[in-house]
């Protein structure tokens, strides 16, 4: 039986902005990949030495070096020769990215799922470079299970928890105002999960284990849909977005964010910007920061005239 958990505004908790970083490419970088900066990040992760970026509408990584030097690498190239997509029916929409520990060390991309275009994953090593596969069958077996897509499938998280990577599902799709709506989490096999993606046409399709269901509370109406996951310490945070958009595959004004706990007692703070006021912008990848009880975020602005921003944000009381 899959449990529906609703997560309580914590009055005492408090996520700040303490640190913006405006993501742009030296003038190089830059030319070689069409663009000067980031243009909408979607999910951050650690990848080795290096901070990775992903973009939902680019065909190629960002990622930050040891020395803080801000690179780009390429997942693949679309027969048009495109990497940059501006078509938003046409775009990879990679939403969501997974560390799969292990020699070598692979990071795991994911497409969102919500159109054909977007039913793709990329895998990369630092031995085997990358390599993108059409998990096809893996993402209709994911819409099939409506425990877990709800409405519609929009992948937009993922993790890896021991033996098992999660997959997280927001609902901010065409039926999303149904009160019943909700955001889910589902496990699977990591093994399963590997056999698959070698041979996605011969190999069985993995099977999803435990389905968790959240409703993440709302702003001015608008319900906080889950917009990255991670793993600190055992537990499993998120962020989420009051995005007023009218389906899964468009975008809307922002009425706040939060920084919350996938747990039993769910719970969340909503994040300030770093005057104290609500920050109304969508928050996307999430990452802790080593050594630290900081973590970095990434923000799409849903606007390729503007470099996404790498905040720096800081909680207290979850």
């Amino acid at each position: 039986m899959v449990r529906m958990r609703r997560a309580r505004l914590q009055p005492s908790a408090r996520a700040r902005v303490v640190e913006r970083t405006a993501l742009r490419f030296s003038a190089s970088v830059a030319q070689a990949v069409g663009t000067g900066w980031v243009r909408s990040g979607s999910a951050l992760v650690r990848f080795g030495k290096r901070l990775a970026m992903v973009q939902d509408d680019a065909l190629w990584l960002a990622w930050l070096d040891a020395g803080g030097e801000l690179q780009a690498q390429a997942l693949a190239t679309e027969a048009s020769g495109e990497r940059l997509i501006h078509d938003k029916r046409r775009k990879p929409d990679f939403e969501a990215a997974a560390v799969i520990p292990g020699v070598p060390e692979r990071l795991l991309v994911f497409g969102s799922g919500g159109l054909a275009s977007r039913e793709r994953i990329a895998i990369l090593s630092e031995s085997q470079g990358v390599r993108l596969v059409e998990a096809t069958a893996l993402y209709a077996s994911w819409r099939c299970e409506p425990r877990f897509a709800g409405a519609e499938l929009n992948i937009e998280g993922a993790f890896v928890d021991g033996t098992r990577l999660v997959v997280c599902s927001r609902s901010n799709g065409a039926l999303s105002r149904d009160p019943e709506a909700f955001d889910a989490t589902a496990e699977i096999q990591l093994s399963e999960l590997l056999a698959y993606l070698e041979a996605p046409h011969t190999a069985a399709v993995p099977r999803l284990g435990q389905i968790e269901q959240y409703q993440l509370g709302q702003i001015d109406g608008v319900r906080l849909t889950l917009t990255d996951a991670a793993l600190r310490d055992g537990q499993r945070y998120y962020v989420a977005a009051a995005e007023a958009s009218a389906g899964a595959i468009s975008d809307g004004p922002v009425h706040g964010v939060s920084l919350g706990l996938l747990a039993e007692d769910a719970r969340y703070a909503l994040i300030e910007d770093e005057s104290g006021q609500p920050l109304r912008e969508k928050v996307e990848g999430l990452t802790p920061v080593p050594d630290s009880e900081d973590w970095l975020a990434i923000v799409d602005a849903d606007d390729v005239t503007k470099p996404s921003n790498l905040l720096r944000l800081r909680c207290q009381g979850l």
